[in-house]
C-alpha cells in the first residue's frame, strides 16, 4: 500500500464550508455516542477507536440521500473512514461543499459507485455548544495505516491534551509565551491548536518531527485553520530545537518496542517505551512542558520528580494504557 499524496494547501473557504455543513465536534460526538458501546468514554471521544468495535453505518437507516444531515455523511467518510455510496453522499451535501472538497483534493473519484476517503478530517472546537466560527478547527491526518511513515490519527490522548491546552493556557506562563515548540508534532494538531487559541497573539510556534510527511500535514492544518506554525524537520533528541522556547508541547511515541520491531514510526519508543520521553524531559530545560505519556510504566512513576530536578516547569497529560 502506498500512502496518498498530501493535498496542496486548501482554499480558505473550506473550513467555513465544513462549519456551515454542521461537521463539528458536537455533532460528531453525538453520533459516536449513539453508535458505540454504552459507557465506553474513550470510544465516544475518538473516531479512531471506532474500528476496534467493528462498527459500521447503515446509510439507509440513517436516511442518507433522503434529506439526511450532511454532517452524518461527512462523519462516515472522514471520521470513520467508511466506503460511502456516492449517490447517497452527494444527496446529503450542498454543491458548494462538494466543490470545495474536490478543489481541496479531499474527494477522490468514486470507484464502484462509492467514495472512500484517503485522509481523516477530525473536527474539534473550543466550545462545542457554541456556533461561533472562531471556535472550530479541523485536523487532517492519515486514517489508520500500517506504513512506517504514516501520520498518527487523532485519538483520545490527543483530544485530552487539546482540552488541557485550552483549559490551562489562560492561567499559566504559557499564555504570554512568545516562543513555543510542538516536538514530535505528527499532524501538528497540538501546535496548530495552541497557535489558534492565541489568535493574533504575538507567539511563534515551531513544529518539529523526523517524518517529512508529518511536516507536510502540519503545514496543511496550519493553512486550513489560519494558524500556521513553522514546520521544521528535527528530532526530540536534538538539543538545538529547544533553544529559546518558553513552552514545549508534545504527544511523543511511548510504545515499548525493540528497535527491530516492525511498526509505524509514531509508535516506537525503545524497549521501555521511554526513549523519546527521556529526551524531551532532559532537553526541555527551563521551558514549561506539557506532555502526553503512558501509564502504567515503572519508569514514568518518577518522571515528575526527575523533571523537577532538571528544572522543567511541569509534566502533564498522563493517559491510561489500553
Amino acid at each position: 500500500m502506498v500512502l496518498p499524496m498530501v493535498p496542496p494547501p486548501p482554499p480558505k473557504s473550506l473550513r467555513l464550508k465544513l462549519i456551515t455543513s454542521g461537521y463539528t465536534s458536537a455533532n460528531a460526538c453525538s453520533l459516536l455516542s449513539a453508535l458505540v458501546r454504552p459507557g465506553d468514554s474513550k470510544t465516544v471521544w475518538s473516531g479512531f477507536c471506532f474500528w476496534r468495535h467493528g462498527g459500521s453505518l447503515d446509510w439507509v437507516d440513517l436516511g442518507a440521500g433522503r434529506g439526511a444531515e450532511g454532517w452524518v455523511a461527512l462523519c462516515g467518510l472522514y471520521l470513520f473512514g467508511l466506503r460511502v455510496p456516492a449517490e447517497a453522499f452527494e444527496g446529503c451535501l450542498s454543491p458548494e461543499l462538494l466543490e470545495g472538497l474536490r478543489e481541496a483534493g479531499l474527494l477522490p473519484d468514486a470507484e464502484g459507485g462509492c467514495y472512500e476517503a484517503e485522509f481523516q478530517i477530525f473536527p474539534h472546537s473550543l466550545h462545542p455548544s457554541k456556533s461561533d466560527p472562531s471556535n472550530f478547527v479541523y485536523f487532517l491526518t492519515d486514517l489508520p495505516r500500517p506504513d512506517a511513515d504514516a501520520v498518527m490519527p487523532i485519538g483520545y490522548d490527543t483530544l485530552e491534551m487539546l482540552s488541557f491546552i485550552a483549559l490551562s493556557s489562560p492561567g499559566t506562563a504559557a499564555a504570554a509565551a512568545v516562543s513555543a515548540l510542538d516536538v514530535c508534532c505528527g499532524s501538528g494538531a497540538l501546535g496548530v491548536w495552541y497557535k489558534f487559541l492565541r489568535g493574533s497573539g504575538d507567539v511563534a510556534v515551531t513544529s518539529v518531527d523526523v517524518n517529512a510527511r508529518c511536516l507536510e500535514v502540519t503545514r496543511y492544518n496550519g493553512a486550513l485553520n489560519g494558524a500556521r506554525t513553522e514546520a521544521v524537520e528535527g528530532s526530540a533528541k536534538d538539543e538545538g530545537v529547544y533553544e529559546g522556547k518558553e513552552l514545549v508541547i508534545s504527544n511523543p511515541p511511548f510504545v515499548a518496542l525493540p528497535a527491530s520491531a516492525r511498526s509505524v514510526g509514531y509508535a516506537k519508543a525503545g524497549w521501555e517505551g521511554m526513549d523519546v520521553v527521556d529526551a524531551i524531559v532532559s532537553n526541555a530545560g527551563a521551558a514549561e512542558l506539557w506532555m502526553v505519556t503512558e501509564l502504567p510504566n515503572p519508569r514514568t512513576i518518577d518522571l515528575k520528580a526527575r523533571a523537577g530536578a532538571l528544572g522543567v516547569g511541569y509534566v502533564v497529560g498522563w493517559v491510561e494504557a489500553d
